[in-house]
């Protein structure tokens, strides 16, 4: 009889580990381009050993496109950039004020400068990061995910995806 059980016992271990993974729900797609608009506060800039170093600036930025990244961003904006070769990291955090929600969200990222010169005049991919958001107000309990480019110093394209509360 234990012989027997063995297999049916197997199957349904695999089906409840499985279930999670089938569960997986979607987020909503979204896209927008982000143009500088203001610069609130220019941080703290200095220059040692070659490295560029900012802590702090606080940049705004008006985001056009869908529903979840349309709005404007105030970014705060540190890094750390090899001026020898335009490579180092940039953090921050910034807080999203949608267009078409009574709310928003507040986010945190990370950056990586590409190796492209960013002074040459066929600029571009200045920076790739990452980042990740909280809703709050009317998106409380949302939560997002995507990636942003830095195409030129005052243009950036972002792509995420958007979770519902419980997704």
């Amino acid at each position: 009889m234990r012989r027997a059980l063995a297999p049916l016992v197997a199957v349904v271990a695999i089906a409840l580990l499985a279930a999670p993974v089938a569960g997986k729900t979607d987020g909503v797609a979204y896209q927008c381009e982000e143009y500088a608009y203001a610069l609130v506060d220019e941080g703290r800039y200095w220059e040692s050993d070659g490295v560029a170093h900012l802590r702090g600036q606080v940049a705004v930025m008006l985001s056009v496109g869908d529903d979840h990244c349309a709005g404007l961003l105030t970014a705060v904006v540190s890094y750390n950039l090899n001026l020898a070769t335009s490579t180092g990291t940039l953090w921050g955090t910034g807080v999203l004020e949608t267009s078409a929600f009574d709310g928003g969200y507040t986010s945190s990222w990370h950056a990586t400068f590409t190796a492209s010169d960013p002074m040459a005049p066929d600029a571009h991919d200045i920076w790739l990061g990452q980042y990740v958001r909280h809703g709050f107000g009317e998106l409380e309990g949302w939560q997002a995910r995507g990636t942003i480019l830095e195409k030129l110093h005052y243009y950036v394209l972002e792509d995420g995806f958007a979770f519902e509360p419980g997704s």
